[in-house]
């Protein structure tokens, strides 16, 4: 959901790109060798806007995500709200239960 999020504002604010791309850059110099195809992989992506691929749910889409730079242009805000919506499905969904404080409906009475 982090990676999706970052993608909408990719979308709307191109700047981020640049600030994604200056994220692996600096990854790159810092030599570790271990995720080097994976950031040569996001420089294609980015430099392409080829979102299906960093958003894909295959197995290799997955390791993209791993070692991704796109949630460190995610704001803390947009971050926080993404990962209490993740921590809310987590927790799953009780059917037939009312929201706390929610009045019971009219009909029900």
């Amino acid at each position: 959901m982090l990676h999706q999020e970052t993608v909408k504002l990719m979308r709307s604010d191109p700047k981020l790109v640049d600030q994604a791309l200056a994220t692996l850059d600096q990854w790159r110099s810092s030599g570790n060798s271990h995720s080097q195809f994976l950031w040569d992989e996001w420089s294609v992506i980015l430099h392409r806007r080829d979102w299906r691929r960093a958003l894909s749910t295959s197995r290799r889409g997955r390791e993209l995500r791993q070692a991704s730079p796109l949630p460190s242009v995610l704001p803390a805000s947009k971050r926080a709200a993404v990962l209490e919506q993740v921590n809310a499905l987590k927790k799953g969904v009780l059917l037939g239960s009312k929201p706390r404080g929610a009045a019971a409906p009219e009909a029900a009475r």
